[in-house]
Formats: C-alpha cells, structure tokens, sequence
C-alpha cells in the first residue's frame, strides 16, 4: 500500500506533467520509448510508442495503463514498474493534452485492421454468426440430455415396488 507521502508525490506529478516543463520532459521519455510501444501488431511493427494514462484522476481506482495515439486504445503497460502505479498519478487528460501539445506526433494514418483469412480467401461475416448458432444449438441439445438422463436416474415413486419386492 502507498503511504500517505507517496500519493501525495504522484498526484503532484500528474499536475506537473501537465506544465511546459513537464511535458518537455515526457516528450524525452517518449521519443526514447521508455513506456514502451503499442501491442497491436500494426502499431508494433511500425514502433509507436505510448503514452501512460489513468482511467481515473482519482487514486486506489485503476493502475496506469498506456495510450496508443496510431490506433487510439488503451492496453495493460508491458513493464510491471509502471503497472505498479496508480493511474491518477498520471491522470486521464496528459496523454491527450500532450498530444495537442505535439500534433506533429499525432500519426495521420490509422493501423489496417486485421482480415481474418483461409487459404488467402477472407472469412465471410456471416460464418461467425452461423458458428454461434450452431454452438447454441448444441449447448441446449446438451442441456435437454442432461435433464432427460436426470429424470431418468430418479426412482420412479408411488409404484409401491421401492423396496423391490412385489406385493
């Protein structure tokens, strides 16, 4: 748990990244990918790096996380030190307000989506609506099976033969 005097420092962190002089810095730290670059294979081939982000300005809500200006997501950090800290200490506007700061970083083209393909042919929208119903239909066959088998297993009562022995 953070101690009182260590919340205090990252929440006046998140205020200072905010000043020219704290921006300045960050852009050091990007321009050097100390944060990392984005997981999506587009963005990852293509090197671009991220930003820290909170999802909260608020601390104890979320850990920081990083921004990718190319396909505009937030992901999980690949480093553990900056997943040990909270996301207020970074806050919900810098990444956006650094951006604005250095529109010159803001990349003009967005990453190609992925088209799933077989034997280069590509996937057809509708298959995955076809799977899913299939796999439905299966789960409620198997449920039907089960709660026949169910009330098979249960002794039939009021015959009068439960001890097995005619009368």
């Amino acid at each position: 748990p953070a101690g009182a005097a260590q919340m205090l420092y990252g929440l006046i962190h998140a205020r200072f990244i905010l000043t020219s002089r704290g921006m300045s810095s960050m852009l050091d730290k990007y321009n050097h990918l100390t944060y990392g670059t984005c997981p999506m294979a587009s963005c990852d081939s293509m090197g671009q790096a991220v930003l820290p982000i909170g999802m909260s300005d608020q601390l104890r809500q979320s850990a920081a996380k990083v921004y990718c200006s190319r396909c505009r997501e937030v992901y999980f950090p690949k480093s553990s030190r900056l997943e040990a800290l909270d996301g207020a200490y970074f806050g919900t506007s810098f990444a956006h307000l650094f951006l604005l700061t250095y529109p010159h970083l803001v990349p003009q083209e967005s990453p190609r989506l992925y088209v799933p393909r077989v034997y280069g042919f590509k996937i057809h929208k509708s298959v995955k609506e076809v799977l899913r119903r299939q796999r439905d239909q299966r789960e409620v066959e198997k449920r039907q099976r089960e709660q026949n088998a169910m009330q098979h297993a249960q002794p039939q009562q009021g015959t009068g033969h439960e001890d097995g022995m005619l009368q």
